[in-house]
């Protein structure tokens, strides 16, 4: 919500920028491209909230944010490879109602909308936790 206040009009074009990146990578399906682009997007919107106690937190549970990463963005057997490709893309689509509100400079948007990507996301890595594993040969 603080950042949609607070971004700069050089901002938007690197969110935006970002944004696209990630949406050209799942269309190619590279992982590697949508993590680093979903990384600086998230990184950009946290840094410009300019809230202390937040970065704080986000620090403080860095390494699980970056597991449930690398579990989004898995390939393992074929039904986890589409599961990932489906996560991946549900998240672009979630990041691009972001910077929408973000853009449009409406917090309480971009703050509800930034809460039901957070809820989604939870969500997603508890179903990835429920697929079944793949057999060992």
């Amino acid at each position: 919500e603080k950042a949609a206040q607070r971004l700069s009009a050089e901002d938007f074009e690197h969110l935006e920028q970002l944004q696209r990146e990630s949406e050209r990578s799942v269309a190619i399906e590279d992982m590697q491209g949508f993590t680093a682009a979903e990384i600086g997007l998230h990184s950009l919107i946290l840094s410009s909230a300019k809230n202390a106690r937040l970065l704080k937190m986000i620090e403080s549970i860095k390494d699980l944010t970056y597991t449930e990463r690398m579990m989004a963005v898995r390939s393992g057997d074929d039904m986890q490879k589409e599961f990932s490709l489906q996560n991946v893309r549900k998240a672009v689509e979630e990041h691009r109602r972001i910077v929408d509100a973000l853009r449009g400079r409406n917090s309480r948007e971009a703050g509800e909308a930034m809460r039901q990507h957070i809820r989604a996301v939870q969500g997603r890595l508890l179903q990835f936790l429920d697929l079944p594993e793949a057999e060992a040969d």
